[in-house]
């Protein structure tokens, strides 16, 4: 399903950023972003949960899902894999 594709790519983005942000803080304990990928981890996990029940059968519904998936794309844009 591309909703939860998306949805992948989107935590990816997000474990991408706070490593940056670790890095730019000159963070070295792999504790602390190991913690970080963890908590993020857990978030996607359960965001996956919420919308695995997400079918054709929605429409409506997984237009909005799709719809908040790609605003937060598009604010964690710079944080892409460029090819």
């Amino acid at each position: 399903m591309q909703l939860q594709f998306d949805l992948s790519e989107l935590y990816a983005r997000k474990i991408r950023k706070e490593f940056e942000d670790l890095k730019k803080k000159k963070e070295i304990k792999k504790e602390i972003y190991k913690a970080k990928f963890n908590n993020l981890q857990k978030n996607f996990e359960k965001r996956l949960n919420s919308i695995a029940n997400v079918t054709v059968n929605q429409p409506s519904f997984y237009k909005i899902l799709n719809n908040e998936i790609q605003d937060s794309l598009n604010l964690y844009k710079s944080y892409e894999i460029k090819k």
